[in-house]
């Protein structure tokens, strides 16, 4: 059976605007992604809006994670599915012998969890499943980047059990269509945190 196929844990949440179904996503799904998931987290509040040929360029490096090996999460909200909520999971970096971080045991990274329903649980349920996916990959630990400056979801990770291993790392990932991917960059924190005991 592929452990893909089985059921997320957390896979309805309710919040004010209505109830949020968890699924792992499709390729199909990035093309449904809304700015909030498209735009950079690191552009100031008045920067210009996004060309569309960076929200193109962003679709097609989102269906390359998921063509690569990655897993995404989406949270479905009302009866026309509109995406409020998405994470991915990469189950192999980190197992790979020229993994950029060096761990001691085999761990998933969490990436890129958001939420456009804020202070409802949305993203807890989120990462939640993603730590569920990493444990049915047969992994034990799960590994995360926030930036610095973001205290909301740093706080989050810790009160989930996550602890800061890391300031202000520097992970280069391979090139995509000849633009600099990063999976952390300053000002960056990593944080760990033990998923079996």
């Amino acid at each position: 059976m592929n452990f893909l196929e089985t059921p997320l844990p957390v896979a309805e949440h309710k919040t004010s605007k209505g109830v949020v179904k968890f699924r792992v996503a499709e390729l199909g799904d990035i093309d449904r992604l809304s700015l909030a998931f498209l735009g950079s987290d690191s552009e100031p509040d008045d920067a210009p809006p996004p060309t569309e040929e960076y929200l193109a360029l962003t679709r097609r490096f989102f269906k390359h994670l998921i063509t690569s090996g990655q897993i995404a999460i989406v949270g479905e909200l009302g009866d026309d599915n509109e995406i409020v909520g998405m994470a991915y999971v990469d189950i192999l970096e980190r197992q790979k012998p020229k993994s950029r971080i060096k761990v001691d045991k085999p761990t998933g990274i969490i990436e890129r969890v958001r939420s456009v329903i804020e202070r409802e649980g949305v993203g807890q349920a989120l990462l939640y499943n993603a730590e569920a996916l990493i444990i049915r990959a047969g992994l034990v630990a799960a590994e995360i980047g926030v930036k610095a400056t973001n205290e909301r979801a740093r706080r989050m990770y810790e009160k989930a059990g996550y602890q800061v291993v890391l300031n202000g790392h520097i992970e280069l990932l391979p090139d995509f269509e000849g633009y600099s991917i990063f999976r952390y960059e300053p000002p960056s924190q990593v944080l760990f945190k033990s998923l079996v005991s």
